[in-house]
């Protein structure tokens, strides 16, 4: 979620609503959602990590994020 944000600039909401990876540095693991990208799994194993996919919303996750000239932002993820 950071990097939707970072990197392309979404807001809170927008990046909650994006596919999700979950990166374990310990273990190299990497666990990506079936709605992201192949070409992730792909990056990840010539990286030297393990990549597997999980269901969408198997990880929940919240944001705040702050701008100087806008205030605050939260987001989460809701419940279906």
């Amino acid at each position: 979620m950071l990097w939707h944000i970072l990197d392309r600039n979404l807001t809170a909401k927008g990046a909650i609503r994006e596919p999700r990876l979950h990166e374990r540095l310990t273990s190299n693991e990497m666990l990506i959602e079936w709605t992201f990208d192949n070409a992730m799994v792909g990056y990840s194993s010539g990286k030297e990590h393990n990549g597997a996919f999980m269901r969408p919303g198997h990880a929940t996750k919240q944001a705040v994020r702050g701008s100087w000239d806008r205030g605050f932002e939260a987001a989460a993820d809701t419940l279906d």
